[in-house]
């Protein structure tokens, strides 16, 4: 039986030698949109306990800025919608780094990279947990479902997840285990989840969060004055859009989040990143009504022709992208996606 995990990997070593001379074939103005979150050394203690796709070390972040000046012009996104707005000349292939939530270890670990290599990019906040110890749901889960996996904390605590989703028990990969209970939980609210979390953190005896986790207004503001940085709006909470949520909360975590963006940066924010890519119609009519564009977790490259409200975006993280031909043969295989 062949050993199919070589194959894949023979397969796309080889493509991802031959990415150079397909993404310099490329002649017509495209956009590649990356997603990051967060940005963190690989001997981190919160790198046990994140999810996997959910962090990319300072290294690998290095790594990337050398390798997309390679082939790529990096953009800030807004100032690209603005020229493909107008009809200006855009590059054949622009780049575009996204950094979701306002983690503060894009300041600490991911800052100085952009300051070292000059590297444009936009960080989407959560306005109303700026300058917190809050953590996300997702977050805070992961974290539980370790402890439970490795016999750190007693296993009871894992009751009001185990209520609404399967947990399996010592799974081989924990990383993937989390990721699929973490996916299997989003078929509900943030707060049904918020409110079971918080009752497995309470059983556990485990806290929410153990230090400031999310950037405070220094600094943003500190990120905003290297030029480097411009900040848009991922929500006041992170609440994922639904038909559930009313037409008051939809406005006020679209719209009254751009002024407080504003309000902190002391400049336009345009920009705007629906949480976990989910988007309702109504949502997207006063995304549209708000903001000059806004961007989606849906992979893939962007035009002229694209939706400047629903971009497509590359996620990227350090278990899928931690070498050079890793790198390229993601950012080829989004182009045919």
């Amino acid at each position: 039986m062949p050993n199919f995990a070589r194959v894949r990997s023979s397969v796309r070593a080889a493509l991802g030698s031959v990415a150079p001379v397909v993404l310099r074939a490329v002649r017509q103005p495209s956009l590649t949109v990356l997603m990051y979150h967060r940005v963190l050394p690989r001997a981190h203690p919160a790198v046990t306990s994140e999810q996997p796709g959910m962090w990319v070390s300072p290294e690998t972040l290095r790594l990337h800025a050398s390798v997309l000046r390679e082939f790529f012009e990096p953009v800030f996104l807004d100032d690209w919608l603005e020229s493909a707005r107008r009809g200006e000349a855009l590059p054949p292939r622009a780049v575009a780094l996204t950094f979701d939530d306002g983690w503060r270890d894009n300041f600490t670990f991911g800052f100085p990279v952009l300051q070292d290599c000059r590297l444009p990019a936009t960080v989407f906040l959560v306005t109303a947990r700026i300058g917190g110890e809050y953590l996300f749901w997702p977050t805070r889960l992961a974290r539980l479902l370790r402890d439970h996996w490795s016999g750190e904390r007693e296993g009871r605590f894992a009751a009001p997840i185990a209520n609404l989703v399967a947990v399996p028990h010592r799974p081989t990969d924990p990383g993937a285990a989390a990721d699929a209970v973490i996916e299997a939980c989003k078929r509900y609210s943030d707060d049904e989840m918020d409110a079971a979390v918080t009752e497995s953190e309470r059983l556990s005896s485990r806290r929410g969060a153990d230090e400031r986790s999310l950037l405070d207004a220094t600094e943003i503001r500190a990120m905003v004055d290297s030029g480097l940085v411009r900040f848009g709006s991922h929500t006041r909470t992170h609440a994922r859009f639904s038909a559930a949520l009313s037409p008051a909360r939809i406005q006020a975590e679209v719209a009254a989040s751009r002024s407080e963006v504003e309000m902190l940066t002391g400049r336009a924010a345009p920009l705007f990143c629906y949480p976990n890519g989910d988007v309702t119609a109504q949502a997207l009519a006063v995304v549209r009504d708000t903001y000059a564009g806004a961007v989606t977790t849906k992979p893939g490259w962007n035009d002229r022709r694209s939706d400047p409200h629903l971009l497509r975006r590359l996620g990227l993280h350090e278990g899928m992208s931690a070498s050079r031909v890793a790198l390229l043969w993601h950012v080829v295989r989004s182009a045919f996606e």
